[in-house]
C-alpha cells in the first residue's frame, strides 16, 4: 500500500481564493499546484484545495485503490472530520 501525503493551503478574501497544495508520492516528483478562485469563506478554499489535489491525483494515477491518502491542513474544521471512501 502506497502513503501519499498531502498538504495544503487556503487564503480567503473579499470573495477571492487563492489555494495551493504539495502531494508527496513515494517513488514519484513532489506536485505542487496552485490557482486562485472564488469563494464565500475560508473553509471552501481550504476544501477547494484538497479537491483539487485528489482530483490531480485522479487525472495522473487514474486510481486510488490500495493507497492511503494523508492530508495536512491547517483548516480545524475540516482536522475534525473523517472522510472514508
Amino acid at each position: 500500500m502506497k502513503n501519499i501525503k498531502i498538504y495544503t493551503d487556503g487564503s480567503f478574501k473579499k470573495s477571492k481564493a487563492g489555494i495551493s497544495f504539495l502531494i508527496i508520492n513515494p517513488g514519484k516528483n513532489k506536485i505542487l499546484g496552485y490557482t486562485n478562485l472564488k469563494c464565500k469563506k475560508n473553509i471552501q478554499a481550504e476544501l477547494q484545495a484538497i479537491i483539487h489535489a485528489l482530483q490531480y491525483l485522479l487525472n495522473i494515477d487514474m486510481s486510488l485503490e490500495n493507497k492511503k491518502i494523508e492530508v495536512v491542513t491547517d483548516e480545524i474544521s475540516i482536522v475534525e472530520c473523517r472522510f472514508s471512501f
